[in-house]
């Protein structure tokens, strides 16, 4: 309850997708409803499968080449080097 949960809904077609559900109980004097927000996270999901695809080949590429590379924070300390 109160919280977000990403699962796997299905369309009438019987095609399934990702979503994010949020239940939220609601009490009005002695009786609880609860209320359902469902929300397709399918382009969100794509997204991330293409950022981790990303982040992947750069990591290969700068862990295979012959040059050293490193990188370091605004103030002077080393935060990378391959």
């Amino acid at each position: 309850m109160n919280r977000q949960l990403e699962i796997i809904a299905r369309r009438r077609n019987g095609q399934e997708f990702p979503v994010e559900l949020t239940v939220t109980p609601i009490k009005a004097g002695e009786t609880w409803t609860f209320s359902a927000f469902v929300r397709d996270i399918t382009e969100r999901k794509l997204a991330e499968g293409k950022l981790r695809d990303s982040e992947r080949r750069l990591h290969m590429m700068t862990e295979t080449i012959p040059q050293v590379l490193w990188s370091a924070t605004p103030e002077g300390a080393f935060d990378y080097c391959n």
